[in-house]
């Protein structure tokens, strides 16, 4: 399944596959708080008046030979752990200030090829952020899942009586029962404001005929042989191979979707991302970028949201969670899962985006000279905005805290976006995270 933006006309996602990971449960405060004395060691460590700089030179050399030696060690030795193992080994470097240390020691290539340490790093980005969100709520996760149930409940069990108000004409009502607030927590679960329409039932990919679709294909083809060829010169760095673009222009005119990614991590565009390709190589970078690498290095381990929606709602009385593929669920998932890694996704494509210019040169930009593909900074807002609705005001604030501190700790991750990130919280929802 894809969720669809219909509003900004920018990305359907499909969600990717993922391990048993699950969140660490069982914590309590003292666990929340970091160990040993780490301010006092490192200002002791930079101190002059007990270290020369010949000294405090040599020792820093050494001190960067060490990383370098066991810092691969500490990814080898989480990457082979079983859960247990690798829970344990993020909570224990959190605690001790030094799992910012262990993000830094990897490079570049490590952090976004799945052959290496992509998949780590997303866990290890999870655990981090499950972490801050429990500081800064300042409950354990068990009591952020019992705070999120009874708002929940509270919510639907006033719109159950309402809905039962509007509908009856008894002045004298019985307790709503625990069905009423399930159906009305489903109900609220699947009214998305980001996602408003339908798929569409008429397209114009309909509308064509064989040569005009024989026509769109031709160019569909040309324009990824154009952008890879374009992407290998002017960002090697994104290491984009044959075959991972491809065209689903009558399926994205469909889902009413530019682009979306699959469990296969490839990247699927519409005729308006092969417009933009035409135009200018640079206006479809940051939403294949979105794609081809923003949400499947999100998709990893496990999601603090859908993790702490379900922790709650398993607790709700008369809630039985709905079948995997069902409408239901997919709801429950494009609400708590796809809005993290949609808004993560955004985070990491900022740094690709191009405003529209002037290609011809003659100080004008003309309509066919436009970027038609949305800013994902102001994309964030419809997403924001809908989050109110999704959690208790307390465990919105520290979800956001997290997200920032997450995207702080990505080295993948901008500093422009994070600030655009925290302006959008505040400007959308009157949140300093």
């Amino acid at each position: 399944m894809k969720t669809h933006d219909h509003n900004h006309n920018h990305d359907g996602h499909e969600g990717a596959h993922r391990s048993s990971v699950r969140p660490v449960t069982g914590l309590d405060n003292s666990d929340l708080q970091p160990r040993g004395n780490d301010a006092q060691q490192d200002a002791l460590s930079r101190s002059e008046d007990w270290c020369p700089d010949y000294v405090q030179e040599a020792c820093d050399i050494g001190m960067d030979v060490w990383e370098w030696a066991f810092g691969e060690d500490w990814w080898a030795a989480f990457k082979t752990a079983n859960t247990t193992g690798r829970q344990t080994k993020a909570l224990e470097a959190w605690q001790a200030n030094t799992l910012l240390d262990h993000i830094d020691e990897l490079d570049a290539e490590q952090m976004v090829d799945p052959g290496q340490y992509r998949d780590e790093l997303g866990e290890v980005l999870d655990y981090l952020q499950q972490f801050e969100m429990m500081k800064a709520a300042g409950m354990t996760w068990e009591q952020m899942a019992t705070a999120q149930k009874d708002w929940m409940v509270a919510e639907a069990t006033a719109a159950a009586k309402e809905a039962r108000a509007e509908s009856s004409t008894d002045s004298e009502q019985s307790p709503i029962s625990d069905a009423e607030v399930i159906a009305a927590q489903q109900e609220a679960v699947a009214d998305q404001t980001y996602n408003t329409n339908t798929p569409a039932d008429e397209t114009q990919w309909a509308s064509f005929s064989p040569s005009q679709r024989t026509s769109w294909l031709r160019r569909a083809d040309q324009a990824i042989e154009v952008f890879i060829a374009w992407a290998r010169v002017n960002h090697p760095e994104l290491n984009i191979q044959d075959g991972e673009i491809i065209e689903a222009l009558e399926e994205c005119e469909m889902e009413d979707a530019v682009a979306f990614v699959n469990n296969t991590g490839n990247c699927y565009i519409s005729m308006t991302v092969v417009v933009a390709i035409e135009r200018d190589p640079a206006y479809a970078l940051s939403t294949i970028q979105h794609e081809l690498r923003g949400h499947p290095e999100f998709d990893t381990g496990f999601n603090v949201g859908m993790a702490l929606y379900d922790a709650a709602a398993t607790d709700m009385p008369g809630y039985t969670q709905p079948a995997d593929n069902s409408d239901e669920r997919y709801a429950e998932w494009s609400r708590y899962e796809y809005y993290g890694s949609e808004i993560a996704a955004l985070m990491r494509e900022e740094a690709y985006w191009h405003y529209s210019r002037d290609i011809d040169g003659d100080g004008n930009i003309a309509d066919n000279e436009v970027n038609p593909l949305g800013n994902p900074i102001h994309l964030l807002d419809m997403l924001l905005v809908d989050m109110k609705s999704n959690w208790e005001p307390a465990i919105l604030q520290a979800y956001l805290t997290s997200m920032t501190k997450r995207f702080e700790a990505d080295p993948r991750i901008t500093d422009n976006a994070i600030l655009a990130f925290e302006a959008a919280c505040v400007a959308n929802l009157g949140i300093s995270p």
